[in-house]
């Protein structure tokens, strides 16, 4: 897959392939409470020609995922098990990193983010960034998610989440600036959305 521009895309840019089966993305989230989640997807077609990818969670069945035709919008990962039917893939992930494949299967099917919910909650809500991060006077592009400011999302930013799993407003230990969300309590959501961007660096992506 290549890496396309598009302004109207959640960090300006989206995934896709000009050529059927040809190419994936891997992203890598990390899980840190054993449960089933649903994978979502911000993505886009042009008709019935190009609105399909497959989509495997550590290396497992392939799910045929048929997505929305017309402008960005989520939907959840389905498998189609023909023309009348099409399932919501559950996945029970245990504590730890696991592997999201997203591979092409029509030419011109564009991906824009993928989001991992427990099942029966949303994605994002939003494909901006909810949190207004501290202007500089230079053109030097802010790494969203880079919490330790090292120019990189790595473990340490991760833990930086993690270390305060299940606090609130009114805690000791709550930090309004990892409360990805702003939702109040710092949880599964937070970790979530920092280790999608692990492996990103002001260079580009580190994978």
């Amino acid at each position: 897959m290549v890496v396309v521009d598009d302004p109207t895309a959640s960090n300006g840019q989206y995934v896709y392939s000009s050529v059927s089966h040809l190419g994936y993305v891997e992203l890598g989230f990390f899980v840190a409470v054993e449960s089933n989640y649903h994978l979502w997807g911000r993505a886009s077609a042009d008709s019935d020609g190009s609105n399909s990818f497959w989509v495997a969670v550590d290396g497992g069945a392939e799910a045929l995922w048929d997505i929305p035709i017309g402008p960005w919008a989520w939907q959840v990962v389905t498998h189609r098990v023909n023309d009348e039917l099409s399932v919501v893939q559950t996945y029970h992930l245990a504590p730890g990193w696991h592997q999201v494949r997203v591979l092409a299967r029509e030419g011109g099917a564009r991906l824009d983010v993928v989001d991992l919910s427990c099942a029966g909650g949303a994605p994002a809500p939003t494909a901006t960034p909810t949190h207004t991060l501290t202007p500089t006077p230079t053109a030097t592009p802010v790494l969203l998610y880079d919490l330790d400011g090292d120019c990189d999302v790595d473990i340490v930013d991760v833990m930086l989440v993690a270390g305060r799993w299940g606090s609130r407003v009114g805690d000791a230990v709550y930090d309004p600036r990892y409360d990805l969300d702003d939702d109040g309590d710092i949880d599964i959501v937070d970790i979530m959305r920092v280790a999608s961007h692990w492996g990103e660096s002001c260079g580009g992506s580190g994978s």
